[in-house]
């Protein structure tokens, strides 16, 4: 059929256009067929250059087309064609990071030591060392030995070879889903880069652990943050009001790094009124940010992780743990407060395409179909054209939507290291007001209130139930994520069963009434005498008897004597909040410590409290407030007196007491010393 686009062009012009714009849009089975066909085939030139001056194979390597790369080769594309700019297709895949297309255009021969115009080769725009090394004049004659012939080193360059495929594969993954976090969720993508941070080796890590190894029941001068009253707003400030949700481990930690090193200095050198005032001013200034950016799902991330993080610290630290019991409880309720923000803001973006992707969305042609009520008077109009239109025009919303939704929340929160636990009760929580909005929009509209609507909206149920099942967490011996989701309460067994009864109900004799609603969970009879009162029948469907209205009736009434049954509706409370337990101590060991039994160092080492060099010189420098200088004694003004073992008489911080400052000089001096110099910090 005729490209409605192309009327009135040469044949050979229309097949190269639709050929170039099945390259753009990614239409492999359009791109395919035409270069698959021996006829269209010599009729397309491969190479020539679009509107923009790019041939198709440099456009896909663009956009990490990665099967149209394969296709377009496999066609004879050259593989170091190149646009206006003397830009090759391994030049825009290595800038844009795409290294599985990299390493197949260098397999297939491309140029590493190619030059644009402006004088780069594709190393210089690679952005990661991996990518970089590849591309390296070394990378190719590694790999031209390694395909000669074997030597004794071959082992290791196999293993070399898979470690690059395997690290190229997870580095594309995660960009890939970042960049798709960044765009569903309208956030920040430089805070999901992890960055260029590398991870230290293994021997470096036991060096340094028995080295520099965190002492939890007393305070040594190197592991706390010396602070003044005086200077706390301006450390709030940069930690807290201006720090930028980071998920690199060396950055993502660091307010609740600084908190609690800034507590223990607090409650073993200075005074419980110190510690009380550090503490509050801190849980309210996270209140603030979090309610500022309630749209930003990276920051209330950030911040979940961060709180979580600061309570297994105040709990492990033998002193801290009692004394700071109030602020605890503070952390806990705002952990609840973020959690909220969280499913809310989910639910928001779900929400403006909800109607359009699941329940207008049709998976197979209704067209055709007529309703016993509905008259046409005309026929419906041929749609023209055929299916060779570019995916961009045709292309909708779609459950697809909905899932990449899903997938992006799910990506943020275990990029910020959420507890496994809050992630799975958060994506359930979701899940729960999708499955709900859904049954409660199909029985407001006649118009998805038939059988083969019910057919449709179960196949776009059956996209989210599949990524349910594909994405299932879960956390020790806690219902997983499926098993919420299928339980009665989590909402999509309803409205599962709301659409088996739409298919069903007007097949029903009078004597399977009972027994099909009683054996659909979830379903009350009120709900099925609501659906066959708003049902809209096919012309060929046998409409709905009188009868069953009458024997639903008659059920509804049944069940309706029951305290259970009579309380419920017929539409779902779809902002019912599940129960939101979280992490127990022992939760919070298993992920952030050693495990029970201390079999998991690595992983403890990843969440002991440090700081960044960078921070503690931006901290140092508004506390000499400009005057390059900041005197000992001046820090040590009011911990005199103070020991490492902290203030005994004390046990709660509301109780603290005002500190004296009346201290001797040399008491002073020496607090400057044993605090000041061996802390590096204020």
């Amino acid at each position: 059929m005729e490209d409605p686009w192309s009327q009135g062009q040469p044949e050979q012009d229309t097949l190269q256009a639709q050929f170039l714009r099945g390259c753009l849009s990614n239409d492999f089975p359009l791109v395919s067929r035409l270069l698959s066909d021996p006829g269209t085939l010599s009729r397309i030139r491969i190479d020539a250059p679009d509107e923009a001056g790019s041939p198709a194979i440099l456009t896909a390597s663009c956009f990490g087309y990665a099967e149209m790369v394969e296709l377009l080769l496999d066609a004879g594309a050259n593989v170091d064609a190149h646009d206006a700019r003397g830009w090759s297709a391994l030049m825009w895949a290595s800038n844009n990071n795409h290294g599985h297309i990299a390493k197949l255009l260098m397999e297939h021969g491309a140029k590493r030591d190619a030059v644009s115009k402006s004088g780069y080769t594709a190393s210089d725009f690679a952005s990661t060392t991996t990518l970089k090394e590849s591309l390296s004049p070394e990378g190719s004659l590694a790999d031209e030995i390694g395909t000669t012939g074997t030597t004794g080193s071959d082992w290791y360059g196999a293993h070399s070879a898979l470690d690059f495929e395997e690290s190229l594969r997870e580095e594309e993954q995660s960009r890939r889903m970042a960049l798709e976090a960044g765009i569903n969720l309208e956030v920040d993508m430089g805070a999901l880069s992890l960055g260029n941070e590398g991870m230290p080796e293994d021997d470096d890590l036991e060096e340094e652990d028995s080295e520099n190894a965190f002492v939890w029941d007393h305070c040594l001068p190197s592991q706390m943050f010396v602070f003044s009253e005086a200077s706390l707003p301006d450390m709030l400030k940069l930690a807290i009001t201006d720090y930028p949700p980071l998920r690199a481990s060396s950055q993502r930690l660091v307010p609740a790094n600084l908190l609690f090193l800034a507590a223990r200095f607090a409650h073993y050198f200075s005074t419980p009124q110190l510690l009380h005032t550090l503490l509050h001013d801190a849980l309210e200034t996270i209140e603030e940010v979090v309610n500022q950016k309630q749209e930003d799902m990276t920051v209330l991330a950030f911040w979940i992780s961060n709180c979580l993080l600061l309570q297994y610290y105040l709990r492990k630290e033998p002193q801290l743990v009692l004394t700071t019991s109030e602020s605890q409880l503070r952390i806990s309720e705002l952990i609840n407060e973020i959690y909220v923000l969280v499913v809310r803001d989910a639910e928001r973006r779900i929400e403006k395409v909800l109607t359009a992707s699941m329940l207008d969305y049709c998976a197979i042609d209704l067209s055709e179909l007529e309703m016993s009520d509905e008259w046409r008077l005309f026929k419906r109009k041929q749609p023209s054209g055929d299916g060779s239109l570019s995916p961009r025009r045709r292309r909708g919303a779609s459950p697809r939507n909905i899932t990449g939704l899903l997938s992006s929340t799910l990506y943020v929160l275990e990029a910020y290291a959420i507890h496994p636990s809050i992630t799975v009760q958060a994506l359930s929580q979701i899940l729960f007001w999708l499955a709900s909005e859904l049954f409660n929009r199909i029985l407001q509209n006649k118009k998805y209130l038939s059988r083969g609507k019910a057919m449709d909206l179960r196949m776009n149920v059956s996209q989210i139930e599949e990524w349910i099942r594909n994405n299932n967490r879960a956390w020790q011996d806690q219902p997983d994520l499926a098993t919420r989701c299928s339980s009665k309460k989590g909402g999509l067994r309803r409205l599962v069963g709301l659409l088996q009864l739409l298919q069903c109900l007007s097949s029903l004799g009078e004597s399977e009434v009972k027994q099909v609603v009683d054996s659909i969970e979830g379903i009350t009879a009120r709900q099925a005498l609501f659906v066959a009162e708003g049902y809209r029948s096919e012309r060929a469907e046998t409409k709905i008897a009188r009868a069953i209205k009458v024997q639903l009736v008659a059920l509804e009434r049944e069940q309706s004597a029951t305290i259970a049954q009579g309380t419920e509706g017929i539409f779902l409370d779809a902002t019912e909040q599940l129960s939101f337990k979280l992490p127990t101590s022992t939760d919070l060991i298993l992920s952030y410590g050693s495990g029970i039994g201390g079999t998991q160092r690595d992983n403890e080492k990843l969440f002991t409290p440090t700081l960044p060099l960078e921070l503690i010189e931006k901290l140092d420098a508004l506390a000499e407030g400009g005057d390059g200088q900041l005197k000992s004694t001046e820090r040590a003004k009011g911990y005199a007196g103070m020991t490492s073992e902290g203030p005994a008489e004390v046990t709660d911080e509301a109780d603290a007491p005002e500190h004296d400052g009346k201290k001797t000089a040399d008491e002073q001096e020496r607090i400057a010393n044993a605090v000041g110099e061996h802390s590096g910090v204020w």
